[in-house]
């Protein structure tokens, strides 16, 4: 009791039991007064002196007791740990938590508080066990919150250490630890070996030497070798055919402590495949590696699609040959060889000629069994070093490499003979021939796309010569088609800006100098001022869409002209000329129609085309067609520069022209060129036989107009009579006229 009271509450109980037994032996009362005073007191003394040595005894016990106390609390407090004592009768628990100083003191309830609400069945299952079902220990792991909400794991262990007189249990105590960091570790030791027993990947486990220690169930579905087969062995012993793989990776390991990359490897039945392999050291507290982990997929399905990717993106699905991506390669590579054995290389490019009727005839089926055929053919041609892709379409690409410059025109030859020879399609024969244009490295260029680009070039000329032949690439003719281009920009950067008009020339009848009519002339405005005349433009836009384009500019600025000055009250004709790309358009008489709807007729009457005559024989028929059709519409039809396309007699009587147009080249020199004057006379002898009318250009003088008319030609235009001129100045012209004869006057006859 005095150990609990403490050192003052006994020592004060000793002074009081000594008071009360003096006074008691004085009074002859107590146990001390049973003889002689001197023995009385005697006795008193012993009893006084044994208190005084149990209260020292009592003290000591004490201190003692208490220093115990403080260097337990200090090794416990130093350990990361606490203590806890529980008074059941009172429900008083003493607490003192891992992480704090001073003590709690609380109920039961008052903990379970704290208690995360999934641990609090199992704390009191172990209560239960150690105070009723005699559990020697007692012994629990819970969460219990900290202050802002986190949990901390924390392990209790103790006893029951005192029973009352009816053996109920009445103080328990014991110590706390902090857990934590160990709960964390074995989360992510059930979360390791969790991954890697379900993992996907296969997942080997190796010693320092590279002895396998363990691999996952993937492992054994990757390889189909079992885990206990596995066990103690190297991997180069499971899979030979990466031996020489793994011999050099594993120094690189060793000292790079990581190695990743593609392994080709052999399964444990034989079978191929491929895997991604990453392979880590495990290092150990003395930073040396005690393990590695090497984790694989299966990425042979993978492999084959990119792969497959690769193939469709380099080489033609339809021939398997070499593609235009694939091409730029090959001739990289074929251009480098030749630079360093110091040879030649031929860059041909090949286009099928009549291609497209066979495939529109036969179907796009036979369109493309016909093009491997021909793929087949072609690689026949090749030799050694020598490459064939396909660009696309009926496009191919054949490169040879020579001994010399021009070893290249023979192989050409034989190709044209072999495509020349009928192809087996659809139980029939198809015909077909090619034509190719050559450029050489290095001499035509060293830039790869620029001898394709070349090549092409050369391919179109051959095409244009005829076809089913070659044609070698020429730099000033690549010079010139770049010029061709150019103009061509021009022209209809110029068009879109309004930078084209017309002008006008006077047509007269030469005996009286009448106006007849007047033809529209397109003249080109520069920026410096400075007017283009046709021959210095059109020759760059023939047989292309700017053609057209620019021709029907003419024809409606022509014919709204013509509108405008008929109602003024002018009454001549308007002559346009027609390009042959025009004329041959099949939009060409569609847009006539569309630019003379809702005129009563009067605009057509006194609209003429001028088309040349090489355009109307070169394509008789058609243009016979296109002729009455205009008729149809009210126009005259008039064969310009007439004589130079040295029509025969049966073309100018099939061709409903109504007007021959005698070329100025052949009028300016009749003067003093007999041969001139005499085609110029067969002309108008012509035109008088097939009843047609004749128009002479190159009036320069009164003298050309007298010989004319001398000749039986009534009507000219030229700078003789005026000069082409805009619309304002040819309104001005016509007021300031005074028609006059463009004939000599007759000498004054003599007097009698």
């Amino acid at each position: 009791m005095a150990i609990r009271a403490g050192l003052g509450p006994a020592s004060l109980a000793a002074l009081l039991v000594s008071v009360i037994a003096a006074i008691g032996t004085l009074d002859g009362l107590g146990g001390f007064s049973l003889g002689s005073p001197h023995q009385n007191l005697l006795m008193l003394w012993s009893y006084m002196a044994t208190l005084s040595v149990i209260t020292m005894v009592i003290t000591v016990l004490l201190n003692e007791l208490t220093t115990s106390r403080q260097h337990l609390e200090l090794a416990v407090s130093g350990a990361d740990q606490g203590t806890w004592e529980w008074d059941l009768l009172q429900d008083r628990l003493q607490l003192r938590l891992p992480w704090q100083e001073r003590r709690r003191i609380l109920s039961l309830g008052q903990l379970y508080q704290l208690v995360h609400p999934d641990d609090r069945r199992r704390l009191t299952s172990a209560l239960e066990q150690h105070l009723d079902a005699g559990q020697p220990t007692f012994y629990c792991e819970f969460r219990l919150r900290r202050p802002l909400r986190q949990w901390r794991w924390i392990m209790a262990k103790g006893s029951l250490f005192n029973r009352d007189n009816r053996q109920q249990p009445t103080r328990m105590a014991g110590m706390l630890a902090d857990i934590t960091p160990r709960k964390q570790d074995e989360e992510r030791l059930r979360l390791s070996a969790s991954v890697f027993a379900h993992a996907r990947e296969a997942i080997m486990i190796t010693d320092a030497d590279f002895r396998i220690l363990d691999t996952n169930d993937a492992f054994t579905r990757l390889t189909g070798y079992p885990r206990q087969e596995v066990l103690g062995r190297h991997p180069d012993s499971l899979q030979p055919a990466a031996e020489s793989l793994y011999t050099a990776l594993w120094p690189q390991l060793k000292r790079n402590g990581y190695w990743r990359g593609e392994i080709d490897n052999r399964r444990r039945d034989g079978s191929r495949y491929t895997e991604q392999v990453t392979v880590s050291a495990v290092l150990s507290a003395a930073g040396t590696a005690s393990h590695y982990v090497a984790i694989s997929s299966d990425v042979t399905q993978l492999r084959e699609q990119q792969q497959a990717l690769e193939h469709l993106a380099h080489y033609d699905s339809l021939t398997g040959l070499p593609n235009r991506t694939r091409l730029r390669l090959l001739m990289d590579q074929a251009m480098a060889d030749v630079r360093r054995r110091h040879r030649w290389l031929a860059i041909c490019y090949l286009d099928l000629d009549g291609f497209k009727p066979i495939n529109d005839r036969f179907g796009h089926a036979a369109g493309d069994r016909l093009l491997v055929m021909v793929a087949e053919r072609l690689k026949q041609q090749l030799f050694g070093r020598d490459s064939l892709a396909r660009l696309g379409g009926d496009e191919f690409i054949l490169l040879l490499e020579l001994d010399e410059c021009r070893g290249w025109q023979p192989a050409i030859e034989r190709v044209l003979q072999l495509l020349c020879d009928p192809f087996p399609l659809a139980e029939q024969r198809a015909q077909l021939s090619a034509s190719i244009g050559v450029v050489l490295y290095p001499e035509d260029g060293e830039d790869a796309d620029g001898l394709i680009r070349q090549a092409d070039q050369a391919m179109y000329r051959a095409k244009q010569a005829g076809r089913n032949r070659y044609c070698r690439f020429d730099g000033e003719l690549e010079r010139q088609d770049r010029l061709r281009r150019q103009r061509q920009q021009e022209v209809a950067q110029s068009l879109a800006e309004g930078r084209f008009l017309l002008h006008y020339q006077p047509k007269i009848e030469l005996h009286s100098g009448h106006v007849i009519g007047a033809e529209a002339l397109l003249r080109w405005q520069q920026p410096d001022g400075r007017l283009l005349t046709p021959p210095q433009f059109l020759p760059q836009i023939e047989n292309t869409p700017l053609d057209i384009q620019l021709g029907n500019w003419v024809l409606a600025e022509a014919v709204g002209q013509l509108r405008r000055w008929q109602r003024q009250g002018a009454d001549f004709r308007l002559s346009v000329n027609i390009s042959p790309c025009q004329l041959q358009d099949p939009d060409f008489v569609p847009y006539l129609e569309r630019l003379l709807e809702g005129d009563s007729g009067t605009v057509a009457a006194r609209l003429e085309l001028e088309i040349l005559e090489t355009a109307a024989i070169s394509n008789l028929e058609q243009i016979t067609a296109i002729i009455h059709r205009c008729h149809r519409l009210g126009l005259r039809i008039a064969l310009d520069d007439f004589g130079t396309g040295y029509s025969s007699l049966t073309y100018l009587k099939q061709l409903p022209a109504d007007v021959l147009k005698i070329d100025k080249s052949f009028v300016i020199d009749m003067l003093d060129n007999p041969e001139d004057r005499a085609i110029v006379q067969a002309i108008i002898g012509l035109a008088r036989a097939f009843e047609r009318e004749v128009v002479a250009e190159g009036v320069e003088s009164v003298a050309h107009g007298d010989m004319l008319l001398a000749l039986g030609c009534a009507r000219g235009q030229g700078f003789g009579i005026a000069r082409p001129m805009a619309a304002g100045a040819f309104e001005h012209w016509l007021q300031q006229y005074r028609p006059r004869p463009y004939r000599r006057q007759p000498a004054p006859s003599p007097g009698p």
